[in-house]
């Protein structure tokens, strides 16, 4: 079994934020991928040195407020919770997202070019329900191993 605590991969950085969201239509996927740059731009924490020729791994855990109505149906899709966290730190998406670079403050974030298997090749992704008074939050752990 791989596992992202164990060589070779590399800790670089973790995060939090206080939400648990899917990738769902373009404009929200957007404004859920500025959140994210937010919270860890707002964090003051990121890491001087990058490290290159590496790819990077992923782990996001959630936990996910579930509904108070009994007759809520709607679920939530965990496959899909993995998209914005990801897409947060490539390059192509952040240039896209701020062609006029106006928020220079997420260009130090772009991990990598694009979120392809050569340059992304560990997610790891568990998320479980909670009560409503625990809220929804979502932890992200990014990891390196060299190329």
């Amino acid at each position: 079994m791989w596992d992202l605590e164990a060589p070779p991969w590399r800790p670089f950085y973790q995060f939090s934020y206080p939400q648990a969201f899917t990738y769902g239509e373009r404009k929200s996927s957007e404004r859920n991928i500025a959140y994210i740059r937010s919270q860890v731009v707002g964090r003051g924490d990121w890491p001087a040195v990058v490290p290159t020729q590496v790819v990077w791994g992923f782990r996001i855990e959630l936990r996910k407020a579930r509904p108070q109505a009994e007759n809520h149906k709607k679920g939530f899709d965990l496959d899909n919770a993995a998209k914005a966290p990801v897409d947060a730190f490539c390059r192509g998406l952040i240039e896209r997202h701020d062609p006029l670079r106006e928020r220079p403050e997420w260009r130090p974030l772009a991990l990598f070019e694009d979120d392809h298997i050569g340059q992304v090749g560990m997610l790891q992704l568990q998320g479980r329900w909670a009560p409503p008074s625990e809220g929804s939050e979502t932890k992200v752990s990014i990891y390196y191993r060299p190329a």
